[in-house]
């Protein structure tokens, strides 16, 4: 199970790593447009993102219990997959954003 608590915790430092990028984009674009409901829109998306940084955080400052049942390990696995999952779109959706952007 070793194996599956290092899985996790690399998983979780994925999704804090990409939602605080994320989160600081948002707030950049924020900042940046002139219109109130992109401002509140990207605000919003920045709340969101934070929130999903904050949350990989604390589940990283928790150390992992001694022995875990299978059936919580796969349920782990399978939450944290789906957390960083859609961290990685919002940020490929960004970078797709950019990359239009600047062409």
């Amino acid at each position: 199970m070793q194996w599956l608590d290092l899985l996790v915790s690399i998983e979780a430092g994925g999704d804090f790593i990409l939602a605080s990028l994320n989160c600081l984009y948002f707030l950049k674009y924020a900042a940046a447009t002139r219109s109130p409901s992109r401002r509140l829109g990207a605000g919003a998306l920045a709340s969101l993102q934070g929130s999903l940084a904050l949350e990989a955080l604390l589940f990283l400052s928790q150390a992992p219990s001694g022995a875990q049942s299978w059936t919580r390990a796969v349920a782990l696995v399978t939450v944290r997959s789906a957390l960083l999952a859609s961290t990685a779109l919002v940020s490929l959706l960004i970078r797709r954003h950019l990359w239009l952007t600047r062409r």
